[in-house]
């Protein structure tokens, strides 16, 4: 008699329980596709952090085993974040499409213009490689191999001119605003806060 009540009992735990996951499976396949569908109305709206974080969101909660749909989230982030010049974020992201299977010669260039705008001279060219293996007659790829291959040298030799630090431009309140006119000078118009605007040449 207490054998058949156990019996009862976990039968109906087994379903409540098989209930709870069914439930929650269909609460976060609707989470991702909503958030799927607010990235991709931000992203033709042209506010790329804005779908970023909704595509990463949609990512971190699609299942690893799911590699199709994270590869193809991971390729959208990674045009978000290039969008708004967030070039390791981007990284990241094309190196996560490319082991989710979801590469092709666009998305290895694309990897070497970010690796190009970080730094890593020797990783740029070796995506460059890639991706003119793949498309070989694309002579922009070629010129961008080229550059990355000796990028590191002009980098080690230096710039004759000095950048520095001026605060006068450089405020809070982005109020610095150059011009280039026509009869081959620089003007520079500055507003500081209590100063009336002039311009300076």
């Amino acid at each position: 008699m207490n054998y058949l009540r156990l019996l009862h009992i976990l039968r109906k735990q087994r379903q409540n329980l098989l209930l709870a996951v069914g439930v929650t499976l269909m609460l976060t396949s609707c989470g991702i596709d909503r958030n799927i569908k607010k990235g991709e109305k931000y992203l033709s709206l042209g506010e790329y952090y804005d779908a970023a974080t909704q595509f990463k969101t949609a990512y971190q909660r699609t299942s690893p085993k799911d590699r199709h749909q994270r590869g193809e989230l991971s390729l959208k982030m990674a045009e978000c974040y290039e969008r708004i010049s967030s070039s390791q974020r981007a990284i990241a992201a094309y190196r996560n499409a490319i082991r989710y299977k979801l590469d092709n010669g666009e998305t290895h260039k694309r990897l070497a213009d970010n690796l190009m705008k970080e730094g890593s001279y020797a990783e740029a060219v070796k995506e460059y490689r890639i991706a003119l293996d793949s498309m070989p007659n694309n002579q922009l790829i070629a010129q961008e191999l080229q550059a990355a291959s000796i990028a590191a040298s002009v980098k080690e030799r230096g710039s004759k001119y000095i950048v520095k630090r001026m605060d006068v431009f450089n405020s809070r309140r982005q109020d610095y605003s150059p011009m280039l006119s026509v009869i081959n000078t620089n003007s520079f118009t500055l507003l500081l806060h209590g100063m009336k605007p002039k311009v300076m040449k």
